[in-house]
């Protein structure tokens, strides 16, 4: 895995998992640099990070296919 930081330019809401550790918020985000992904929340009106923060992020893995 790759350990990146950029600022992030988007962060828009995409939808609700409802698993067996809770409910997951997801979001897609994109990063200054070009990188974009899809990242899960605890708490949807509380997210770990906001478009305009700076944010160190790992790059790789696999999602099993979901999207």
């Amino acid at each position: 895995m790759e350990t990146k930081t950029s600022k992030c330019v988007k962060c828009d809401f995409k939808k609700v998992y409802e698993g067996r550790f809770g409910t997951t918020y997801y979001f897609n985000v994109a990063f200054e640099n070009g990188d974009k992904g899809s990242i899960g929340f605890q708490d949807k009106n509380k997210p770990r990070f906001k478009v305009g923060d700076s944010v160190t992020y790992e790059i790789g893995g696999d999602d099993g296919g979901r999207q």
